[in-house]
């Protein structure tokens, strides 16, 4: 909101005997909601004095008399370093900042310190490139099926004492178990049955 009305305050006589003014904004025409919402971007070091000035339509006099009438500190003169670029837009009926997206190449340095601040970070290294990229596996990886789990045997539990004696069992006849191939079939017997003899194995 521009300024419509000017503080006008006597400084000094002039050589003809008249009152000589100097113009001073009155921040307090703006509103104290207004002189609030300047001094919250003010105090956002990111954006630059200008850019909130021509946000809210008003001068830099105008800005340095908020500034002061909020007690801010006020900002060192000079560019401070390289600001991200944004822009001002309207949320909520208030002004916002955002930050613009980056869209194809870099934005060319405004000054010359943002050019020296660019020109002082290092490039990468081209074979630091290469090694970085060699360290990527690009092949394709074939997803396999996971691997069948051979069925569980719960061996039974005998109870025993210190008066058992050790028998010789011999047996004969069949075992059914499960099992995709015929090596699951005969690891299965011979995890419960480790010293059985097989004599023969086949599709039941």
């Amino acid at each position: 909101m521009p300024e419509s009305v000017q503080e006008h305050t006597p400084t000094e006589p002039s050589p003809n005997g008249t009152a000589k003014r100097s113009y001073r904004p009155d921040p307090t025409l703006l509103g104290q909601e207004t002189m609030l919402e300047i001094g919250a971007h003010y105090e956002d070091r990111r954006i630059t004095t200008e850019a909130i000035a021509r946000a809210f339509g008003i001068s830099n006099a105008m800005l340095s008399a908020v500034v002061d009438a909020l007690g801010l500190t006020r900002r060192g003169i000079g560019n401070t370093g390289l600001k991200p670029r944004g822009h001002f837009t309207a949320q909520d009926g208030k002004r916002v900042w955002v930050l613009d997206e980056p869209i194809g190449p870099p934005p060319i340095p405004a000054t010359a310190t943002e050019a020296r601040a660019l020109a002082a970070t290092p490039p990468v290294p081209d074979e630091t490139l290469v090694a970085l990229e060699r360290m990527i596996d690009h092949t394709p990886k074939a997803i396999l099926p996971p691997k069948p789990e051979p069925p569980v045997q719960h061996r039974p539990q005998l109870a025993t004492d210190a008066s058992s004696v050790v028998w010789e069992v011999q047996v004969s006849g069949t075992i059914h178990v499960t099992g995709n191939e015929i090596t699951d079939a005969i690891a299965a017997v011979q995890g419960i049955y480790p010293k059985l003899r097989i004599t023969g194995i086949r599709q039941a």
